[in-house]
């Protein structure tokens, strides 16, 4: 159930660090981008099974597979 989890809002920071992570890491996507960039904001682990998300371990995206 989706109501489960809290709803992040996405802050004019996280947006901005979407901008930077998307130049570097392009193959993310602008939406992987901006999910990532709110947790790293929020200081949330993301819960996923795509892999592509590893490259931002360094950029302090926690990731609970």
């Amino acid at each position: 159930q989706l109501n489960e989890f809290p709803f992040l809002e996405t802050s004019k920071k996280a947006y901005c660090k979407a901008s930077i992570l998307l130049s570097e890491f392009p193959h993310l996507g602008p939406g992987d981008v901006i999910i990532a960039a709110t947790a790293i904001d929020h200081g949330v682990e993301l819960l996923t099974t795509d892999r592509d998300f590893r490259s931002l371990d360094k950029q302090g995206l926690k990731i609970c597979f």
